[in-house]
């Protein structure tokens, strides 16, 4: 058989052995021409004749097509890269904004508790206020009790002399008490308006409110007091007055 009328078909990879029988593989050895003699007199492998594998294969265009591939995933590795950072970006931009809006809400929050305690605070002031008016007002009806008995002339009269003047000192005390009273009027006052003032600072205005409150309470207890020896002073006067009348 003459070796050009061989047909030999290519191996497409589907089979993994060969399934021809030992006749046919043996026919196609021999026709392929293929020098299998390994022995003594083969040819050494240093003898033969080397191929330039830059002729046979474009090594430089597989670099320039490597290069290419790792510029086109060095790129998209830095679009990745700038999409995660533009999307951190904007998720501390939320979060900041988030954290404004509930400071905001805090803040307003907070003006509102101090607006009540205001609001509360001017309460109170208004009820010690009252309470110092019927003060003065009981005050200034002793002090012309005392000074009708002084026109009588009953302070002169022997022992009811350290009486009145005890009487005189009471008085005097308690219009003292009331000026103190009347003085932290004003300051509560003031303190009040303080308030206002520093409601950008709320930790010092809720201090202040907490002072503010504590004053009232003082001056509650004052005008308690007040009434009490104003009570006794009244039955005390009385009583002087009894002993006007009988002498």
């Amino acid at each position: 058989m003459d070796k050009k009328d061989i047909n030999i078909e290519s191996y497409d990879g589907q089979d993994a052995f060969y399934m021809g029988t030992d006749e046919e593989y043996a026919q196609f050895l021999k026709n392929a021409d293929i020098k299998m003699d390994i022995g003594s007199d083969a040819e050494p492998v240093a003898n033969t004749q080397r191929i330039n594998l830059n002729e046979t294969i474009n090594i430089q265009g597989v670099i320039d097509r490597f290069k290419k591939t790792a510029g086109e995933i060095e790129s998209g590795a830095k679009k990745i890269k700038e999409s995660v950072v533009n999307r951190m970006d904007s998720l501390k931009a939320k979060k900041e904004t988030d954290s404004t809006e509930e400071t905001q809400e805090n803040v307003c929050g907070d003006n509102s508790y101090i607006a009540n305690k205001v609001t509360d605070a001017n309460d109170k002031i208004k009820d010690v206020s009252i309470d110092i008016s019927q003060l003065s007002r009981k005050l200034d009806s002793l002090n012309e009790r005392l000074n009708s008995i002084e026109q009588t002339g009953i302070a002169n009269k022997g022992e009811q002399l350290n009486a009145f003047g005890n009487i005189t000192s009471e008085v005097k005390s308690v219009s003292d008490d009331i000026a103190e009273i009347k003085q932290a009027i004003a300051s509560v006052s003031r303190l009040n308006d303080s308030v206002f003032d520093l409601k950008n600072t709320q930790l010092n205005t809720k201090n202040a409110i907490v002072d503010l409150e504590t004053g009232i309470k003082r001056l509650k207890k004052k005008c308690v007091l007040g009434v009490t020896v104003l009570s006794i002073l009244s039955a005390i006067i009385i009583g002087l007055e009894i002993i006007l009348m009988l002498s």
